[in-house]
């Protein structure tokens, strides 16, 4: 099992930097989408299926409004 916390801990780095760096919000919030479903399976693994459910209630609302301020603004990061 340690293996696999360390493969999520990586693959969550390199999600979490991607997700910072691309132009394109679409792809931006897929990527948090995704790094938050790595942090639930890892809370799960780790032992803690509250903060597991905190967490992908969390990711869900945030990805909400990401979606709805990107409708305001329109998809391409300028900067």
């Amino acid at each position: 099992m340690l293996y696999f916390e360390a493969l999520l801990l990586i693959l969550m780095l390199i999600v979490g930097y991607s997700a910072l760096h691309v132009r394109d919000l679409y792809y931006s919030i897929l990527l948090f989408v995704l790094f938050s479903v790595f942090a639930v399976l890892l809370y799960i693994i780790l032992g803690a299926p509250d903060v597991a459910l905190l967490e992908a209630v969390i990711g869900i609302l945030f990805t909400i409004f990401f979606l709805a301020g990107i409708y305001k603004i329109g998809r391409w990061s300028e900067s």
